[in-house]
């Protein structure tokens, strides 16, 4: 499969990464999610003034880290057309479960099954908050970071069918 830039998406990833040899069992270090969600505004705001991105068709893709930074953007941000988030649960930060009930645009939750970092049932507890009248949730075997190729195409059919068509067709 073509990456994303040959198929015509562009995309804006901010990275986080740990160290490889973070023991899975402690929590990461937490970075300010709305410090995040203002930077990320802000980096969208300069991307469309300057024609890079089209601001009516934005997607969220952020599983983990990605996933709690990034529900306080899908909070606070309408541009946001659908989003794809997973890997998280719901304390992540004080905040995350009142920004999940503000989300308001279609939502793909992903979920390993045997997360080692992230309970089964806190998951469940963080999607059943999210708002969006159009949330699925798709789980697969496997622990935090053992996302399967399958979880990713299934992701990436559920952006690009929002952003080009502006409804899921399945």
């Amino acid at each position: 499969m073509a990456p994303p830039s040959a198929r015509g998406y562009r995309a804006s990833v901010p990275v986080a990464v740990g160290d490889p040899g973070d023991d899975p069992a402690q929590p990461p270090p937490k970075p300010d999610a709305a410090q995040a969600r203002e930077e990320w505004q802000a980096c969208i705001d300069v991307l469309a003034e300057r024609g890079i991105i089209d601001p009516g068709a934005l997607g969220y893709w952020g599983i983990s880290m990605g996933a709690a930074l990034g529900i306080a953007l899908l909070a606070a941000e309408p541009r946001v057309r659908c989003a794809t988030i997973g890997l998280m649960h719901n304390r992540y930060y004080d905040q995350i479960l009142a920004d999940a009930a503000r989300i308001r645009c279609p939502v793909l939750f992903l979920l390993q099954w045997d997360d080692e970092r992230v309970p089964r049932a806190e998951a469940f507890d963080l999607f059943d908050a999210i708002a969006s009248p159009d949330k699925r949730l798709h789980a697969h075997p496997g622990g935090h970071g053992e996302m399967q190729q399958e979880a990713i195409t299934a992701s990436e059919h559920f952006l690009a069918a929002y952003l080009t068509s502006g409804e899921f067709k399945a």
